[in-house]
């Protein structure tokens, strides 16, 4: 005749099943939040590549639009139309209303576009965009924060800076010089992560992240095991 187990047994087996969880849970939630911002961010990326293409019907191609426009004007006219799901629009500066942190951990507070004022644009689906205004460029300037003003508030995690290129259209910041400092010309991926003052490492304390972005793009839109998570 079988027995079954005794109450001695069966708290053993569920405390190495607790152990195994508890080994393994942590890294489990961490790859699914990696996936979903990826997804997010991607969700993202392609409704402003498609409002930017749309937009280029009845505007002609991105290098022939106004971007010495100030930010709010130049959302409202080029971008707006072609974005169906906007909450609200506010204005602003960024560090008034919010600090983001470095991969590191530390205070961004020197990042140019945090410096000015802002359009700021919220999605139904709690995506917030600013737009700030920083004089005349061949660009203009596109953070993107995934969850609103939620944390947890960092570079590379929920809030990641893009660009709309006279040239180029839509990159991720730094790409052929859409950004005041340390651009770049191809997706090498050590440059981007390497760079000195917005590279997408932790190395450094003033490395801020702003080219997380590239970096999930250069490695096919996957966050992968030496990114700075």
């Amino acid at each position: 005749m079988h027995k079954g187990l005794t109450m001695a047994e069966v708290l053993i087996t569920l405390g190495i099943i607790g152990i195994v969880a508890a080994m393994t849970l942590p890294s489990l939630v961490g790859k699914y939040q990696k996936v979903q911002t990826v997804n997010q961010l991607k969700k993202a990326y392609s409704v402003l590549a498609q409002a930017i293409e749309l937009s280029e019907v009845q505007n002609e191609h991105v290098k022939y639009w106004d971007f010495n426009l100030t930010s709010a004007d130049f959302f409202e006219r080029y971008l707006l139309p072609y974005i169906a799901k906007i909450n609200n629009t506010t204005y602003g500066t960024i560090s008034d209303k919010i600090r983001y942190m470095r991969p590191n951990g530390t205070v961004e507070n020197n990042f140019n576009p945090f410096l000015a004022d802002s359009h700021i644009i919220t999605m139904n689906d709690g995506t917030t965009l600013y737009l700030p205004d920083r004089g005349i460029y061949h660009y203009k300037v596109l953070c993107l924060d995934l969850n609103g003003y939620k944390k947890p508030n960092r570079f590379g995690r929920d809030f990641f800076v893009f660009s709309i290129h006279k040239d180029f259209g839509l990159v991720p910041y730094g790409y052929q010089g859409s950004s005041d400092v340390d651009s770049y010309t191809t997706f090498d991926r050590e440059n981007i992560k390497n760079a000195p003052r917005y590279g997408c490492s932790k190395n450094s304390g003033t490395t801020n992240g702003a080219f997380c972005s590239a970096l999930i793009m250069t490695d096919g839109w996957e966050i992968r095991d030496d990114y700075p998570w």
